[in-house]
């Protein structure tokens, strides 16, 4: 086994070496049996849901760019921009219903 390959434990402690694909033909298995769809997501689409939810629940940038693997929040903050985006745009139609009563 090469030494750089990544390895899963299976049986009885022996490691086996995995492919790059293993997770996510896991992880399409399990889309199968719950959705009966393979192509409902894809596996980055879960780190996706976790920043929008991790957001929106108020985490700190850094604490979500740690937890996803990027080593400087500003990269976390480029990649899921639009979901950032789509979540000032609601807030700001919420002060705007809001505010559309009060009269000055």
């Amino acid at each position: 086994m090469r030494p750089n390959k990544k390895t899963i434990e299976r049986n009885k402690g022996k490691e086996i070496p995995i492919s790059p694909n293993w997770v996510n033909d896991r992880f399409h298995d399990l889309l199968e049996i719950y959705f009966n769809n393979r192509k409902y997501m894809r596996v980055h689409d879960l780190m996706g849901e976790f920043v929008d939810l991790a957001r929106v629940s108020g985490m700190s940038m850094e604490y979500i760019s740690g937890e996803v693997g990027h080593a400087r929040p500003s990269t976390t903050w480029n990649m899921y921009s639009e979901i950032f985006n789509e979540e000032a745009k609601e807030a700001q139609q919420k002060m705007q219903e809001l505010f559309a009563n009060v009269i000055f």
